[in-house]
C-alpha cells in the first residue's frame, strides 16, 4: 500500500491538501480524501499569509485540479 500526496490549492494564509492511498502497482486510488491547513498566528488565533519558504516548498508539489 502507498499513499499519496499533494497540494490541491494553495491560498494566501492556507493550503488545502490531497491524499490518496494506493494499492501497490495500481494507478487508481482506493481511497482519497482532502484536508485544509490554515496558517495561523497563536497568540491572536487569526490566520497569517503562508511564510515564503514554506509557499516555495509547497508550490513544488501544486497539481492543476481540472473538471471533469
Amino acid at each position: 500500500i502507498c499513499a499519496g500526496l499533494r497540494v490541491n490549492r494553495l491560498g494566501a494564509s492556507s493550503v488545502e491538501y490531497g491524499i490518496a492511498i494506493f494499492k501497490e502497482g495500481e494507478e487508481v486510488a482506493v481511497v482519497d480524501g482532502h484536508f485544509v491547513h490554515v496558517f495561523v498566528h497563536r497568540q491572536s488565533n487569526k490566520s497569517v499569509p503562508i511564510p515564503e519558504s514554506i509557499r516555495k516548498a509547497l508550490e513544488k508539489i501544486t497539481i492543476e485540479i481540472t473538471a471533469i
